[in-house]
């Protein structure tokens, strides 16, 4: 979930998350955001509406082939800059582990 602060009076408007991740190994090419007041494309009768859109949008920039569609659940939050990706056997979306050194830290080591 993507926290936002509205400047709209009122009640907080809805937000659903869609990733789209390739099938094979799960690696995460879109992430798709809906923000509105729970009709239109955000009614719950419009999940294949928001599902095609974002597809449609990865496609467009990544083809289409092996290409699926999540819903990321209520409440998920993603990280900053942690990696994720869709684990298709299990059918959720997880967080990579970090690696315990970074890029920077590499070039700086002394080869043995």
């Amino acid at each position: 979930m993507i926290d936002f602060v509205s400047t709209l009076e009122g009640d907080r408007p809805t937000v659903e998350m869609r990733v789209v991740y390739d099938e094979r190994d799960g690696r995460l090419v879109h992430t798709h955001g809906f923000i509105g007041d729970g009709t239109g494309m955000l009614a719950p009768a419009a999940e294949a509406q928001r599902a095609k859109a974002a597809f449609e949008r990865a496609a467009h920039h990544h083809g289409a082939d092996y290409l699926s569609v999540a819903h990321v659940p209520h409440g998920f939050r993603f990280q900053p800059e942690a990696p994720y990706r869709f684990d298709v056997k299990a059918g959720e979306l997880v967080s990579l582990p970090q690696p315990a050194t970074s890029a920077a830290e590499l070039v700086k080591r002394p080869r043995k």
